[in-house]
């Protein structure tokens, strides 16, 4: 793959993760605060992936009952969270193992009153219908003129 159709795959890939990110701060749906810095994406030979973060998925659909969440990332939650009163904010540890046996025991519904739910599913498939087009026609744009410059050059000679 050559660096164009690369630097092509870049701007898109990152137009979506930028995408994605927005839509996950405007909803206030900031657990740890590690979202947006572990959000990634590949290039690959095909065009480009995104890495979800791995509680992705229960930010779309929730959570269902069964396992703890980790104590330490709803420590760091409850240290990120705006707004939190502070009797929950003396004793973290505590306070996350109650959440994480509220979560283990009663996973959490979305949609809910603080997340609309599919939030993620919704920017990439807005993308997909309107985005991808423009990443196809800059990609036809490209290798046609690649094609172009390497008939031109057969004759050429």
């Amino acid at each position: 793959m050559d660096d164009a159709v690369k630097a092509i795959y870049n701007k898109h890939a990152k137009v979506l993760v930028d995408r994605i990110t927005k839509v996950y701060t405007d909803n206030n749906i900031i657990a740890t605060g590690d979202f947006a810095k572990k959000l990634t994406y590949q290039i690959t030979q095909m065009g480009f992936v995104i890495n979800p973060v791995n509680y992705s998925s229960f930010i779309d659909n929730g959570r269902a009952p069964g396992k703890r969440p980790p104590i330490p990332s709803l420590i760091r939650w409850l240290e990120n969270k705006k707004g939190l009163p502070p009797s929950m904010l003396r004793d973290k540890k505590r306070t996350a193992f109650a959440i994480a046996t509220k979560i283990a025991k009663e996973g959490i519904k979305v949609p809910n009153q603080y997340n609309s739910g599919q939030l993620i599913t919704n920017v990439v498939n807005e993308y997909m219908a309107n985005d991808v087009q423009q990443l196809l026609q800059e990609l036809e744009l490209h290798y046609k003129t690649t094609l172009q410059y390497d008939i031109f050059q057969v004759f050429k000679n």
